[in-house]
C-alpha cells in the first residue's frame, strides 16, 4: 500500500529498530483498511520518553498514532514503561477503531439493502 508514515521522536533517539517496529505495526493496521488505488492514508506517529511528574514515577514512554483515512481522523495514545509495549497498545486500539468504523459502514449498507429487499417483496404480494 502507499500509506504515508511520519514518525517523530521526542526526548529519545529514533533508532532503526524502533522505526522498523513502528512501520511493522502500521502495516498491520493497513490490513483492516479497504483502500482503492488512488487513496493515500496519512499516519503520524509520535514516540516520546517522559519523566514522571510524581516522585515515585520513573521513565514513561508515550506512543501516539494519528490516522487520516477516507476523510476521517482517528487518534490513539498509550503510556507504558516500555516504548514497544506503548506502540503495540496504541496500534491495537487503532485497529479496533478502524475495524469498528468499517463494520459500522457495512452494517448501514446491509440495513439499507435489506429494507429495499423487503419493499420489493411487499410489492410482489399484491
Amino acid at each position: 500500500m502507499n500509506t504515508k508514515i511520519n514518525i517523530k521522536a521526542t526526548n529519545l533517539e529514533l533508532t532503526a529498530e524502533l522505526r522498523n517496529h513502528v512501520e511493522e505495526k502500521i502495516s498491520a493496521i493497513e490490513k483492516f483498511m479497504s483502500l482503492t488505488a488512488d487513496e493515500t492514508p496519512i499516519v503520524d506517529v509520535e514516540v516520546e520518553k517522559k519523566y514522571g511528574e510524581h516522585h515515585n514515577q520513573g521513565e514513561i514512554y508515550r506512543a501516539e498514532i494519528n490516522l487520516q483515512y477516507k476523510g476521517e481522523f482517528f487518534r490513539t495514545e498509550s503510556k507504558k514503561e516500555d516504548i514497544k509495549v506503548a506502540v503495540n497498545d496504541a496500534q491495537d486500539d487503532m485497529v479496533r477503531r478502524v475495524r469498528k468504523t468499517r463494520e459500522k459502514k457495512s452494517d448501514i449498507f446491509k440495513r439499507g439493502s435489506k429494507s429495499i429487499k423487503r419493499m420489493l417483496k411487499f410489492g410482489k404480494g399484491e
